[in-house]
């Protein structure tokens, strides 16, 4: 189970947008030097669902399952170079070009990513997203706002 700490900068619709400190995660990473998510930025915004007495600023806990964290990753990465590889193919096979090759190979990248985009949606939707495991309300909190870079 991975667990971090975040920040609630926003409630709207039934759903809080929470920010994490990105490296928190990826800290025992071998691969946190060539991975994009913590090249990226050091904080993110996640989102998750609100319950009653949550309010901004209030720091909260997220948990999710590592298998599926490994999943999403595993996902994010592989579609998209599957895709261009098949995209490839096809464009060689069904016109014997280079050229056909490399078109096939842009619009198989398309359609990987599409398809991560669209399927992105539907586990979000069926319960793959961060838990919210504890809160302290903002007024209460003994701790540093180290998440907004305070």
């Amino acid at each position: 189970m991975m667990e971090t700490r975040g920040r609630i900068v926003a409630i709207a619709d039934g759903m809080a947008d929470v920010r994490i400190a990105a490296i928190s995660a990826c800290g025992s990473c071998r691969s946190q030097e060539s991975c994009g998510t913590a090249a990226a930025a050091n904080t993110q915004i996640v989102r998750v669902d609100a319950t009653p007495g949550m309010h901004s600023g209030d720091e909260i806990s997220l948990q999710m399952e590592a298998a599926t964290v490994a999943g999403g990753a595993l996902l994010g990465y592989l579609m998209p170079a599957l895709s261009v590889i098949g995209g490839a193919i096809a464009g060689s096979e069904w016109f014997g070009s280079d050229a056909a090759a490399a078109l096939g190979a842009g619009i198989g990248l398309t359609l990987g990513l599409l398809a991560l985009r669209f399927s992105n949606r539907h586990v979000f939707r069926n319960g793959l997203h961060p838990a919210v495991c504890g809160s302290s309300s903002a007024s209460h909190s003994t701790t540093t706002n180290s998440l907004t870079g305070d």
